[in-house]
């Protein structure tokens, strides 16, 4: 009867007794070889929307945001090209947040001087002699 003992990354057959055949060894591996099926999934694609857009926010809106989701496309794109994809995807997504919130700040301040116009319309007529429509 023989059995199998740990040595390293491989077995080595022994004897029953414990003491080790002379001659040859036998080795087997660990890890016996299957019939595995791999999947290969094709290479995700590169779209450069969120650095159109970022460019968009940063040069239009002129915000911080804008400039740090262009950076974070084109860490994004440098990633993908490397084969990195699990990262790229992330500092996508950080882009498109970072993208969306200074263009949604850009226009809520559009629309706070605009209210602030049209509440104030009176005041600023007379004091800088505005003509009314």
């Amino acid at each position: 009867m023989s059995y199998y003992y740990q040595d390293s990354p491989r077995l080595v057959a022994g004897t029953a007794n414990g003491s080790m055949p002379k001659g040859n060894v036998a080795t087997v591996d660990r890890y016996p070889a299957q019939d595995l099926e791999m999947v290969v999934e094709p290479r995700p694609r590169w779209s450069w929307c969120s650095t159109g857009w970022a460019l968009v926010s940063f040069v239009c809106c002129s915000s911080a945001c804008g400039f740090f989701g262009l950076l974070c496309a084109i860490f994004s794109y440098v990633d993908h090209k490397s084969g990195d994809y699990e990262r790229a995807r992330f500092k996508r997504r950080f882009s498109w947040a970072c993208t969306i919130v200074g263009i949604l700040l850009s226009l809520l301040l559009i629309v706070a001087i605009i209210l602030v116009l049209i509440v104030y319309r009176d005041e600023l007529r007379d004091k800088y002699d505005w003509y009314s429509y």
